[in-house]
């Protein structure tokens, strides 16, 4: 199965629970099937890639992103009708990255599963539907989060 995943974050180190559930899932997935990870390089010093990731993934991109200030992002928010966290997270540049790799992997085989983690991401794939027997997961980690909000 070749799989596109798609982090909000770099999930190395493993240091804080969102990184660790998406090591994990890159290792376990990394066994059994072809896997292309596509995140972002958040540090300019950013740590090496542990070996077991290098090992899972077939391909890795890190893509360097702008940084935006705080007051930035709340004036996109506020002209946006999209939620704070896709507001917060969103970067052209990733977006471009997923263009551009999902295209390169279409043309050379069949792209059977978008591995997507947090909604957040999900706006990476738009104006880039997916093709036909394409399926997108997405791993909404923090569900439990909106499940309580709903009290």
């Amino acid at each position: 199965m070749r799989i596109l995943m798609i982090s909000p974050v770099c999930p190395w180190p493993p240091n804080s629970g969102d990184k660790i559930r998406i090591f994990q899932s890159i290792k376990y997935l990394g066994k059994s099937s072809e896997l292309h990870l596509l995140c972002p390089a958040e540090e300019a010093d950013q740590p090496t890639i542990p070996t077991e990731i290098e090992k899972a993934c077939r391909t890795i991109t890190q893509v360097k992103t702008r940084g935006r200030t705080r007051v930035r992002t709340l004036v996109n928010y506020l002209m946006s009708a999209d939620p704070w966290r896709v507001v917060k997270f969103h970067s052209d540049e990733m977006k471009n990255a997923f263009q551009n790799i999902s295209s390169v992997l279409r043309s050379t085989g069949r792209l059977d599963l978008i591995y997507v983690h947090f909604m957040n991401s999900l706006s990476y794939l738009a104006g880039n539907a997916p093709a036909e027997r394409e399926i997108v997961v997405v791993d909404e980690h923090n569900s439990d989060e909106r499940y309580s909000q709903s009290f």
